[in-house]
């Protein structure tokens, strides 16, 4: 179950807690830490270096990595604070923004096996601008180094490059906006379906049925719950890094056995989080009446169940010896 939490929005957590809530699913809890300079500076606030840092090093053997403090428009601010991070005994995971001077990336890729790609966010909509940026990165890293996609969200560049892991809140989106992401297994791409929308609905009702749902729950608006939506949206982000995984094939952190692809889960809300952790894990929890609130709800949901003609296969997808 992989999260990425920005110190941002939970430095008053209790992240053993979080932990806890999470563990009730079964799966060990991957943590990724960003900053959340980048919703600090759209906010007109500040983060304090020390506080930070100090966060980070008392949660710390929660967590499974973190990203330094990037100072918004400032490379040299940002590198600056990656070394006083480094200076403190800790290991930041450096970043490297759109629209900086190409020296800094070089700088990073000759120290680092693992760099943060950011800024991304406000480009996501403009493809010729983005597109050249990344091949540029990718071109440059080769084979020495492996990049995370900072809030990256935009399939065409999601399934163009071999990430090592992307962070996205867009699995979210349904709850939020009525705009559901829905994976289509045969194409290989993310769809967009607005909830109450039949006719849509109906023509990717086979899509839906493969990531263990109803069509029928989002096609009517009176069917469909938070958690319905939290679960499906989570459900298709871990159907495409499956897709991505096949796409890629295994892709690790130089010097290292670590293997993505990852996908981090980003939110605001613990809720929101353990409502959809029963798609993390491939366990999909009808709604049954649950508000969310109880999170055992999860170990009465629907389970996925892998069919094939040949022993030999389902052998090896169980983990077990043919």
């Amino acid at each position: 179950m992989r999260i990425l939490l920005s110190y941002h929005y939970y430095k008053n957590v209790d992240i053993a807690k979080l932990v806890e809530q999470l563990s009730v699913f079964g799966q060990p809890v991957d943590i990724l830490v960003d900053s959340g300079a980048f919703s600090a500076f759209t906010l007109g606030a500040t983060i304090d270096l020390n506080a930070y840092t100090q966060w980070v090093s008392y949660w710390g053997e929660l967590f499974g990595s973190f990203a330094n403090l990037d100072v918004i428009g400032d490379a040299e601010g940002t590198l600056q604070n990656q070394r006083a991070i480094e200076a403190m005994g800790l290991k930041p995971l450096p970043i490297f923004h759109t629209g900086e001077p190409w020296e800094y990336l070089d700088r990073y890729l000759e120290d680092y096996r693992f760099v943060m790609l950011g800024g991304m966010v406000p480009y996501a909509r403009e493809r010729r601008r983005l597109m050249p940026w990344l091949i540029k990165c990718f071109r440059k890293a080769g084979t020495q180094t492996v990049y995370h996609g900072l809030g990256l969200t935009s399939w065409y560049a999601l399934s163009a490059f071999p990430w090592y892991s992307v962070d996205s809140s867009s699995w979210g989106s349904g709850y939020r906006y009525g705009t559901v992401p829905v994976f289509d297994q045969v194409a290989g791409r993310m769809k967009a379906v607005q909830i109450g929308d039949r006719k849509t609905w109906a023509a990717n009702a086979g899509h839906v049925r493969a990531l263990g749902f109803n069509p029928a729950d989002f096609a009517d608006r009176s069917r469909t719950s938070r958690a319905l939506l939290c679960q499906i949206g989570a459900a298709s982000y871990v159907a495409g890094e499956r897709f991505l995984r096949k796409r890629h094939g295994p892709i690790t952190i130089p010097g290292t056995d670590a293997s993505g692809l990852r996908t981090y889960f980003v939110d605001g809300s613990i809720s929101n989080l353990t409502e959809a952790a029963s798609g993390l894990r491939t366990y999909l929890a009808g709604a049954n009446g649950a508000n969310g609130a109880d999170l055992m709800w999860a170990a009465q949901g629907l389970r996925t169940y892998l069919a094939d003609s040949n022993g030999f296969n389902l052998k090896l997808a169980a983990g077990v010896e043919p």
